[in-house]
């Protein structure tokens, strides 16, 4: 179990409507065919890099948040740590500045920065991407959270994490309250970002969402090897699965997570079950389901053969999985179950401080 969240901000910025040329073969022909008359249309934000990472900079050192794990500008790192070390961000955007000459920092097309935070009971890894070419109508801050449970991380091996994480599933009743109290430590967290950047940077609009994630690990009975594991992808949209340094010890627990839940008759329901690179299986409504009781948490069933039992496809082109049933019912697999006030932290946590009922 992890947490995530989104905060898409879009800046009191100017905005220039430009024509670019499709992407699909058949509009593209037309866009020849009509010397570009035809065309699809981005948004192309006016800010520098500059001028808005300053702004972020002072969000983020206002909430305490100083801890730079990665600083690129095009895909180029201009920072990355690989020792741990703290106390970094204004660091490493002092020297950002003094190497961007003016082009750069008016012709950039993305800005990435990557910085780690540890707070209550809360081991926070925030990526923020800065898209200054984007579609029309998206916005062009996006900001994702990722929220670890921090109090495994000291120790070394599965059998004492194991042992630290069984009083969560001692009963359902323990497990709920458990997780809804970590989710609402980390709606605060979310909407204290939220208030920080409308009090500093001035905003059109932020959109808020977060939800909580369980892992399914491919290969079952090899958990104990996820701490050694290899295959971390800097791509993934979490930030959780880059692998920066000290990654490994913070996020073992969660590879566990679903074998406990099974092990434990633990009946999962308002949670995403993710894949090995965070991308969502399947969203899991109100309903739910005993995890002993669902393929995914069986160790003896293979992760295909559990996509094919939960009727899910994968798409390879789009990468994303999706639902092959054709079955228009509702229940425990049901995008419009899961969706709603409970899975977002919209509006809801702005006046209350958490979604109620959201977490368990």
């Amino acid at each position: 179990m992890y947490f995530s969240g989104n905060l898409s901000v879009d800046p009191s910025q100017l905005t220039h409507i430009r024509k670019v040329k499709p992407q699909k073969a058949f509009k593209r022909m037309l866009y020849f065919m009509t010397f570009g008359t035809v065309s699809d249309r981005q948004e192309q934000e006016t800010f520098t890099a500059i001028s808005i990472l300053q702004q972020l900079y002072n969000v983020f050192a206002g909430l305490g948040v100083n801890n730079l794990i990665r600083l690129s500008h095009d895909d180029v790192d201009f920072y990355l740590d690989n020792a741990g070390k703290h106390d970094d961000l204004k660091e490493a955007l002092d020297k950002y500045d003094l190497e961007m000459n003016e082009a750069m920092s008016q012709q950039f097309e993305k800005i990435q920065m990557v910085l780690e935070h540890k707070n209550g009971s809360l081991h926070y890894l925030i990526n923020i991407t800065i898209n200054r070419t984007h579609a029309v109508g998206a916005y062009p801050v996006d900001i994702h959270i990722d929220g670890l449970i921090d109090q495994f991380n000291h120790l070394s091996d599965q059998d004492q994490v194991k042992d630290a994480m069984q009083g969560i599933f001692k009963n359902q009743d323990t497990y709920n309250e458990f997780v809804l109290n970590k989710r609402t430590e980390f709606e605060k967290f979310l909407n204290d970002i939220r208030m920080q950047i409308q009090k500093i940077v001035q905003v059109d609009d932020i959109i808020l969402e977060c939800k909580n994630n369980i892992v399914l690990p491919k290969d079952k009975k090899e958990k104990n090897n996820y701490k050694n594991r290899n295959t971390w992808n800097r791509e993934a949209y979490n930030p959780v699965y880059h692998g920066y340094y000290g990654t490994n010890d913070a996020f073992f627990y969660a590879w566990m997570w679903s074998d406990m839940c099974s092990t434990n008759h633990i009946h999962i329901h308002e949670t995403s079950l993710v894949s090995e690179s965070g991308d969502t299986v399947m969203d899991v409504g109100t309903d739910g389901f005993s995890a002993d009781d669902n393929s995914f948490f069986d160790e003896n069933t293979s992760y295909d053969d559990a996509l094919s039992e939960n009727n899910i496809g994968f798409d390879s082109d789009t990468g994303e999985y999706f639902d092959s049933s054709s079955s228009d019912s509702g229940g425990w697999f049901s995008g419009e179950d899961f969706g709603g006030g409970d899975s977002s932290c919209g509006s809801s946590c702005s006046s209350c401080g958490g979604c109620g009922g959201c977490g368990a």
